[in-house]
């Protein structure tokens, strides 16, 4: 997949210097994040698969459910996934960041859910 192929590049996501990588959410909305911040933060970013050089690699989640995961991978304030977001959007949170391992964003899904 070509970057021209997506739609829009998330604006919280949208970092352009030598550590990044790109991924594309399944309604074409590019993220560019910090190869470093995924290597602290995900116990499966980025592996050997993932290449550096410029490629987007495609996720299945949607751009809704990628920003809130990915919110987690960056050292600041993590977001509170409120009691007004739907049981079904948390659970596709909760089943992508178990997916990625981002095991702060897992914690956060667990405690919504309790």
């Amino acid at each position: 997949m070509s970057s021209e192929d997506c739609v829009e590049t998330h604006s919280d996501f949208d970092y352009h210097d030598c550590d990044t990588v790109t991924f594309s959410s399944s309604d074409n909305v590019l993220f560019n994040l910090h190869r470093t911040n995924l290597r602290i933060t995900a116990g499966i970013f980025p592996g050997p698969e993932f290449d550096d050089s410029g490629e987007v690699i495609p996720l299945q989640e949607s751009g809704d459910v990628l920003s809130a995961v990915f919110q987690f991978v960056y050292p600041e304030r993590h977001p509170k996934l409120q009691m007004s977001f739907e049981f079904d959007f948390i659970a596709e949170v909760a089943e992508a960041a178990e997916k990625y391992q981002i095991f702060t964003a897992i914690d956060a899904c667990e405690a919504r859910f309790e």
